[in-house]
Formats: C-alpha cells, structure tokens, sequence
C-alpha cells in the first residue's frame, strides 16, 4: 500500500494537468493528508429529485460514466453546498458535461472516511 501511496502522490504533483508541477522548495511544505473510504454505497435513483434526496452533506460522492470518473470528499460540501451544483462540478471534474448527472448511465456511490493522518 505504501509503494502505491508515493507513486500515486508523485502522479499528483507531478503529472496533474490542472495544477503547476511543484518546485523543489515547495516540498517541505507538503502536507499529505490520508483517509480511508468506508461504507462505500451505490446510490439507485429513478430521477433527478430522488438522486438530490438521498446526498448528504457529510457524505463523499463518486461518480462514473463510461471510463470517466472523479470524487470529492465529504470537505468539499463546505465550498459547494448546493447539491445540484455539487454534482455539476463533480462531472466537471470527472471531464463529463456537467449535467451528466441529470442523464440515464451514470454510476453515483456515497460514503464516508475517516483521516488516518
């Protein structure tokens, strides 16, 4: 698990479109948070308002279409608290359109972490 933990975090820093590579200065500064998923659970909805009924905001959400996926973890419902928009920027993330979530294919699991440091 460890030898998986450090080359996933050197993809992160390194390869990650969407931020600048870091500098070395940069790396005494790094704070790598790590958490385990639990209670991971497939979300079965008919519609839109059934699939916003069943979010919850101290939950994490994963989405997939296709081979697209993404996650956000429970903190960012701290930023983003509007559900609708939660799941927009999700597919976003996830480089789907952002109303994908609204659309008959997509695969949404909610669960919860815990930091283990």
């Amino acid at each position: 698990l460890h030898k998986e933990l450090i080359a996933y975090s050197q993809k992160i820093v390194t390869g990650e479109k969407k931020f600048k590579p870091l500098k070395k200065e940069e790396l005494s500064t790094l704070k790598v948070n790590i958490y385990l998923v639990k209670n991971l659970v497939d979300l079965e909805f008919e519609n839109e308002k059934s699939l916003l009924a069943q979010l919850k905001p101290n939950e994490g959400v994963y989405i997939e279409k296709e081979f697209q996926s993404a996650v956000f973890l429970p903190y960012v419902w701290e930023d983003i608290s509007n559900k609708a928009e939660f799941l927009s920027c999700l597919c976003d993330e996830a480089g789907i359109r952002k109303d994908s979530w609204r659309q008959p294919g997509i695969k949404i699991k909610v669960f919860n972490i815990d930091e283990i440091f």
